[in-house]
């Protein structure tokens, strides 16, 4: 098993590049690999639950 490590560093600055790595993680996580994500920078406010739901890239449900 491959091991993933997904890096965010956007978050309502950039709510579509935000998306990204939780996209990876998603993909990687289906293909049965090890996944991690970190929080850089304007990202660790997605530790926030109010935050987190309150994102929707666009082009994306």
């Amino acid at each position: 098993m491959g091991k993933i490590l997904a890096v965010a560093t956007h978050a309502t600055d950039d709510q579509t590049k935000c998306t990204g790595a939780f996209f990876t993680a998603v993909g990687a996580l289906g293909a049965d690999k090890d996944v991690s994500i970190v929080l850089y920078g304007e990202a660790v406010y997605l530790a926030k639950e109010t935050i987190a739901k309150s994102i929707h890239g666009v082009g994306f449900p």
